[in-house]
């Protein structure tokens, strides 16, 4: 099969590469990207299949919007499941979904668990893990690192003893002293 040329041949081509699953979405039968997006060419140029069905089915595509899909299904191209927003308005969509990468970790990068207790949200969404914070603020304040580890879950208004960690540090003189009182 040769190449639609008119915007009529690639509308009938689409619809003739895809089939209707029982959610109504048209699933592309064609090439698929890695990441499981339709593809194909329009006019000698490589198209995301998606991006293509909204473009000849519902109107030209915004300069700098994404195609997102409402459905969830990356080689949908049902124009109806369709919409147009910023990579931020996707992004955002994917996580009020559960979608998203970091919205399905239960725990930060060192272990500690992102409960309502234990986590804060930036003003840009993303969530932070106060035990690590805390870890931060402490060894920027001096303390050993076994002793800001080991208090991870205290919080911030806690302190341990002075002459706890503070001996520590010194081993040598504290020796000293308990030898000559």
């Amino acid at each position: 099969m040769s190449a639609p040329q008119t915007d009529d041949e690639c509308r009938a081509r689409l619809v003739q590469m895809s089939v209707v699953d029982e959610n109504g979405c048209w699933l592309w039968q064609g090439w698929k990207t890695p990441l499981g997006y339709g593809a194909t060419y329009y006019k000698r140029k490589r198209w995301p299949a998606h991006r293509l069905s909204f473009a000849l089915l519902k109107g030209p595509i915004p300069e700098g919007m994404d195609v997102c899909h409402s459905c969830d299904v990356r080689h949908c191209i049902n124009p109806d499941h369709l919409w147009t927003g910023t990579a931020s308005d996707n992004i955002l969509d994917c996580a009020r979904k559960g979608r998203h990468r970091n919205s399905r970790k239960t725990h930060c990068d060192h272990g500690h668990e992102y409960t309502e207790e234990n986590t804060w949200i930036a003003a840009n969404g993303k969530r932070h893990c106060r035990a690590c914070q805390r870890i931060r603020q402490r060894l920027r304040a001096g303390w050993p690192e076994d002793v800001a580890q080991a208090m991870a879950t205290v919080p911030s208004g806690i302190r341990p003893v002075n002459a706890h960690w503070r001996r520590r540090a010194t081993s040598t003189s504290a020796a000293a002293h308990v030898q000559n009182p």
